[in-house]
């Protein structure tokens, strides 16, 4: 499994990982891409986008701005248009998402089968619109409640021959439902849609997964891929994470909230011992809790250490980080870990 390191539209983390990925001599292992949403990119961050695939040889992945309609940044045929326009203007990405529309927790079950449906029928349209020379490189977004819907999209998307697909229905949650959030019933569409595409061929993609301590769940549904902007969006709130660990707060201390709960540089110590994580950024405990920068990039080599831990079948790595550092997937991992 990949990690799609979403970089959404901002220049600055485009900046750091050109920085990042020069001080690792190269893309990181386990980074299969970069994902950015181009329509709300400027053109500096389109170009540096650009670079970072030609020096480092890091595929980047257009999303399709999805996530500006959920949130009623957008409007999707606005949207749609803008999409197709870029896309015939950018032929130069890896993977370009055809535009889905999303569905959110909050959506009634025929409003869900209706954004189901616009995205599959919409999506064929846009095939047949976008330059022939990027087809090979379409991806469908298969969204939904149920199989039946998930199959739906994927049925349609063989006939369209279509080599690439992602899930793209994870729970959301938050104002104007702007957080993804890893449900159970989720998960297990994800592994049933997962099974079904790569049993035909098809690469599966999932969109916006957050916390790396998910992350033996996430490896368990068989996907070629997963993308999260966790990394710096964390370290944009003064929060840093070590393998499959949650998220704690560097930047103040606090001890009486739950989720901006601060870390001591001992426990820090303690907790980067067990995972057994070292990296340049992290040397420094007064870095972490001064640089936002030293932050994300820090939180991206994390990520691809819980990574190179599942890839490895460490399950008592695995174990020994949630008893020490996140409760909540402690108590996971008691009522029958994860199969490897």
């Amino acid at each position: 499994m990949q990690f799609v390191v979403s970089a959404a539209s901002k220049t600055s983390d485009i900046q750091l990982l050109h920085q990042t990925f020069a001080h690792c001599g190269g893309t990181p292992s386990h980074v299969g891409a970069v994902l950015i949403t181009p329509l709300f990119c400027t053109r500096l961050t389109l170009t540096l986008s650009q670079r970072l695939q030609e020096e480092f040889g890091t595929p980047i992945m257009f999303d399709s701005g999805g996530y500006a309609v959920q949130t009623g940044r957008i409007d999707y045929f606005e949207m749609y248009a803008l999409l197709l326009e870029l896309y015939r203007r950018e032929r130069w990405a890896q993977l370009y998402t055809l535009p889905d529309n999303v569905p959110t927790s909050r959506d009634a079950p025929a409003e869900v089968e209706a954004k189901v449906r616009q995205t599959v029928e919409c999506s064929e349209l846009f095939l047949r619109e976008m330059p022939a020379e990027l087809r090979d490189r379409a991806l469908g977004v298969a969204h939904g409640r149920t199989i039946d819907q998930l199959e739906y999209c994927l049925d349609h998307y063989l006939q369209l021959g279509l080599r690439h697909v992602g899930f793209g229905s994870f729970g959301t949650a938050g104002q104007n439902s702007s957080m993804n959030v890893v449900t159970t019933d989720a998960l297990a569409n994800a592994r049933a849609l997962t099974g079904l595409a790569r049993a035909r061929g098809l690469s599966v993609h999932l969109f916006g997964v957050g916390s790396p301590a998910i992350l033996p769940w996430i490896a368990q549904t068989g996907a070629t891929s997963f993308d999260s902007a966790n990394w710096a969006r964390s370290a944009g709130f003064g929060q840093i994470f070590l393998p499959l660990t949650r998220g704690y707060n560097v930047s103040h201390q606090s001890a009486v909230s739950t989720i901006q709960r601060g870390l001591t540089r001992g426990d820090f110590e303690q907790l980067r011992g067990i995972s057994g994580h070292s990296c340049v950024y992290c040397e420094s405990f007064d870095r972490l809790q001064t640089s936002r920068e030293a932050r994300a990039a820090h939180n991206l080599l994390a990520t691809v250490g819980a990574l190179d831990i599942i890839a490895r079948g460490d399950r008592t790595l695995m174990e020994a980080i949630y008893a020490a550092g996140s409760p909540r997937y402690r108590t996971l991992w008691s009522q029958g870990g994860v199969a490897l």
